[in-house]
């Protein structure tokens, strides 16, 4: 069952600033607890036991792509891909196609490099959309 109130987020990005970054703007507010992962193996490792309601993944890191992590996710038991909001990120210098993104499942895509001050603004907005799509109020 999906949550009204957005509560656990879990953030995989391979670059330490750009963890410290989102869990300075996510983690500080006291909102949300947050769980970074700098690797899509540790995400693997620890999605089921953290239960996020959403998953900022990046797109490009080494070992596992974005594109392998959610393929991964989507087959992992204990989890259930529709009742979380994705969000994938992307380098502005990468020539990929955004709609790929949605075939995978994303729910939006945050296009780096992101402005830090309205990513918490922006979290909320996806997470409305979220909603709105699968019928919660």
């Amino acid at each position: 069952m999906i949550e009204s109130q957005l509560r656990r987020l879990l953030h995989a990005d391979d670059a330490a600033d750009i963890r410290e970054i989102v869990r300075h703007v996510l983690k500080d507010n006291g909102l949300y607890k947050l769980r970074s992962c700098a690797s899509g193996t540790e995400v693997l490792n620890c999605v089921v036991e953290f239960n996020p309601q959403m998953i900022l993944l990046d797109f490009t890191m080494p070992q596992m792509t974005g594109s392998q992590v959610v393929r991964a996710l989507q087959e992992l038991d204990g989890i259930n891909m529709d009742e979380v909001a994705l969000v994938l990120f992307a380098t502005a210098s990468e020539t990929v196609d955004i709609n790929h993104f949605f075939r995978l499942g994303a729910t939006d895509v945050i296009t780096k490099p992101f402005d830090s001050t309205t990513l918490l603004d922006f979290i909320s907005e996806i997470w409305g959309e979220f909603l709105g799509k699968k019928g919660v109020a």
